[in-house]
C-alpha cells in the first residue's frame, strides 16, 4: 500500500499503523537473517541484511512522505478555514478546532514515527553490523 496512491489523509492513522508492521516484526526478521551458527550454511546474513535494511528504508521513506503529505494539507487546510469569516459560516470554530487537532496529531505521529525509526535502527545495527555495511549514514 502506497502513500502516494492515497487522496485522503483521513484514514492516516490506518494506513500508518499498516506500514508499521514492519517495525512490529524486526526482530522476528533479525533472527531469520542472523541466523545462529547452526544454521548460516542454509541462510547468507549478508544478504538477508541487505534485504531487510532495504525494506525498513523503504517503509522509512514511505511513511514519512505521507506524514508530511498530510501534515502540509491540514496546515494548509486550517490556514484557509481561519481566512473564511466566522459571520459566513456558523460551524467554522468547531472546523477550526477540528482541523487544529488533526495538526497536532500529525505532529505527534512525526514524533512517534522517529522514535520507531531510531528503535529499527538501533536494532538493526545491533544485529546486522557484522554482515552489512551498506546502512552506514542511513
Amino acid at each position: 500500500m502506497a502513500a502516494n496512491q492515497v487522496t485522503s489523509c483521513e484514514d492516516v492513522q490506518y494506513l500508518l499503523r499498516n506500514l508499521r508492521v514492519v517495525d512490529d516484526k524486526i526482530i522476528f526478521g533479525l533472527n531469520l537473517a542472523t541466523p545462529t551458527q547452526s544454521f548460516r550454511n542454509t541462510v547468507d546474513p549478508a544478504q538477508k541484511c541487505e534485504q531487510l535494511f532495504h525494506e525498513l528504508a523503504e517503509n522509512y521513506k514511505e511513511r514519512g512522505a505521507l506524514l508530511e503529505r498530510c501534515l502540509q494539507h491540514s496546515t494548509q487546510r486550517l490556514s484557509e478555514l481561519r481566512s473564511i469569516d466566522p459571520a459566513t459560516d456558523a460551524s467554522l470554530s468547531w472546523k477550526i478546532k477540528s482541523e487544529r487537532s488533526k495538526v497536532r496529531e500529525l505532529r505527534n505521529e512525526l514524533g512517534i514515527e522517529e522514535i520507531l525509526r531510531e528503535r529499527g535502527r538501533k536494532v538493526f545495527t545491533e544485529r546486522c553490523y557484522r554482515h552489512y555495511r551498506g546502512y552506514e549514514g542511513w
